[in-house]
C-alpha cells in the first residue's frame, strides 16, 4: 500500500508527501548512514522490549576483527546509557544483499566478533585502535553519567555475552525482509537480537525534492532462524586463544526462513513447561546470578509458584508474591521475571493501590534505586535491569524484595 502524508499549513492548504526510495533520489547508502548517525531516533530503539534509553555515543565504520581473522566494518555502532551495544547495518532497497542470507551472515559476524574482544579490545575498538582505559573512555562519552564505572561494566558484560542488538536499517523493506530478520536467536554463549527498521524517505508530491522527510516503521514479529555459539579456550603455551564458532548451517537457516514465509510463528513454537523442566534449565545456567535468583523465587515466592500458565517459546521464571487484587480477592502476582538468555531482569513496578499502596510503592522504588543505582530506571513502567547489576548487589536486591513482601502479603500483614 502506497501511503501519502498530508502536512497542513496555517492557511489550511495541505502539502502532500509521497514515499520514494533513496536510489530513485540519486542517494547512496552512505547518505542514509549519515542521516541515521545524526538522528538515531529514527531507529526506534527505545522500547519496553529492548529497555534501551539515551544518550547514545555514535561511531561509524569501526574496524572490527572477526575470530577467523577477517576485518569487518559495521556501518554504525552505538553505546547507550542503558548499557546496551547496538550495531546498525544500512542497506538500500536496491541492494540485493537485503533480499538474501548475506545480511544474516553479517549479523552473526558482528555479534560473535564483539563477544570475544574483552575489556582491552573494546577500549581499542572504540578509541580508533589506540590503547586506553575502558572506564575512562566510557566516562568521556557519557560525561553526565552518575556512575560511569557501572555503565562501563554493563556495556562490557553485554558485549562479552554477545547480548548485542543488531538493526538492519533500510529505506524500503523488500518482500520477505521481515521474515528474514525475525529475531535471530542464540545459544547461552551468545544471545543477540536482529530487527529490521524501515526508514522511508518522503518527498513533496509537487515542487522540488530539496527536502526529504524520513518516517520510520517498526512492527516485526520474531522467529528463531539461526543459532550461534562461541567458545574461547586458553591453553598453556599458546600465544593466542583458540576460538571455535558453531553456527546454524546455511541450509537450516534457509529451511527456517522458508517456514517463516509459510506462516510459522513464534506462537506456534510456544509450549507449556513443567516446574521441573524450568528448574533444569535455570539450575544448569553458567551464570551464578541466574541460579541464585531462580532458587530465591522457588523457595521464597508465594507458594513456590515460579511461572505463569501461558505457553512460552523460551523457558522463564518469576518471583510471585501473595497480594490483595483489585476488585477483591487474594492471589499470587509476579513482581520480577527472567527469560532464558535475556541477560536482563524485568522488574514490575506499576501496581494498583489495593495491591501495593502508593507510599509502599514509593519506598519500594526508592529501595531499588538505592541498591541498583542508575541500572534501575525509576520512571520506567517495567525497568529492564542488566544481570550484571543484579549480581553485584544480589543480597541487597533480595532484601528489597523480602521487605516489600512483608509489607503487602495479606497473611503477613494480618499476622
Amino acid at each position: 500500500m502506497r501511503m501519502t502524508i498530508a502536512v497542513q499549513g496555517q492557511d489550511g492548504a495541505a502539502a502532500l508527501w509521497e514515499p520514494t526510495t533513496l536510489d530513485q533520489l540519486g542517494k547512496h547508502e552512505d547518505y542514509l548512514e549519515a542521516t541515521l548517525s545524526r538522528t538515531p531516533e529514527l531507529l526506534c530503539l527505545e522500547t519496553k522490549r529492548t529497555g534501551i534509553y539515551q544518550p547514545f555515543a555514535v561511531f561509524n565504520q569501526l574496524e572490527l576483527g572477526t575470530p577467523q581473522g577477517r576485518t569487518i566494518y559495521p556501518d554504525i555502532t552505538l553505546l547507550t546509557a542503558s548499557g546496551d551495544v547496538v550495531i546498525v547495518e544500512v542497506k538500500l532497497f536496491a541492494n540485493p544483499e537485503l533480499r538474501d542470507r548475506r545480511v544474516i551472515a553479517q549479523a552473526i559476524d558482528y555479534a560473535s566478533s564483539i563477544s570475544v574482544l574483552g575489556e582491552e579490545g573494546m577500549a581499542r575498538l572504540f578509541n580508533g585502535g589506540n590503547d586506553t582505559d575502558w572506564s575512562t573512555l566510557v566516562r568521556s562519552h557519557f560525561p553526565d553519567e552518575d556512575d560511569p564505572d557501572e555503565l562501563a561494566a554493563a556495556l562490557l558484560a553485554n558485549a562479552r555475552d554477545g547480548n548485542v542488538h543488531i538493526v538492519i536499517a533500510c529505506d524500503k523493506a523488500p518482500k520477505g525482509a521481515y521474515e528474514l530478520a525475525r529475531s535471530v536467536s542464540a545459544q547461552s554463549h551468545l544471545s543477540f537480537s536482529l530487527d529490521v527498521v524501515e526508514v522511508t524517505p518522503y518527498v513533496r508530491k509537487e515542487g522540488p525534492a530539496d527536502t526529504i522527510m524520513f518516517v520510520p516503521n517498526v512492527g516485526l514479529t520474531t522467529e528463531i532462524v539461526a543459532r550461534t555459539a562461541v567458545t574461547v579456550s586458553f591453553e598453556q603455551g599458546m600465544s593466542q586463544p583458540g576460538v571455535t564458532i558453531e553456527t546454524t548451517s546455511v541450509e537450516e537457516i534457509e529451511d527456517n526462513l522458508a517456514a517463516a514465509a509459510k506462516g510459522s510463528t513464534r506462537a506456534s513454537l510456544a509450549r507449556n513447561r513443567t516446574d521441573q523442566e524450568i528448574a533444569e534449565v535455570f539450575l544448569a545456567s553458567d551464570d551464578p546470578t541466574v541460579r541464585d535468583l531462580f532458587l530465591f523465587a522457588q523457595k521464597e515466592g508465594a507458594g513456590g509458584k515460579i511461572q505463569s500458565d501461558a505457553a512460552k517459546v523460551s523457558a522463564a521464571f518469576g518471583y510471585y508474591m501473595r497480594v490483595r487484587k483489585p476488585g477483591g480477592g487474594e492471589g499470587p502476582m509476579m513482581f520480577f521475571n527472567y527469560v532464558d538468555g535475556a541477560r536482563k531482569l524485568v522488574i514490575y513496578v506499576k501496581w494498583q493501590p489495593e495491591t501495593v499502596p502508593e507510599a509502599v510503592l514509593a519506598d519500594y522504588k526508592s529501595d531499588l534505586a538505592a541498591v541498583l543505582g542508575p541500572a534501575f530506571r525509576v520512571e520506567a513502567l517495567e525497568p529492564n535491569v542488566p544481570l550484571a547489576a543484579i549480581g553485584e548487589n544480589l543480597e541487597a536486591f533480595k532484601g528489597v524484595i523480602r521487605k516489600l513482601q512483608r509489607r503487602i502479603d495479606p497473611e503477613v500483614a494480618e499476622a
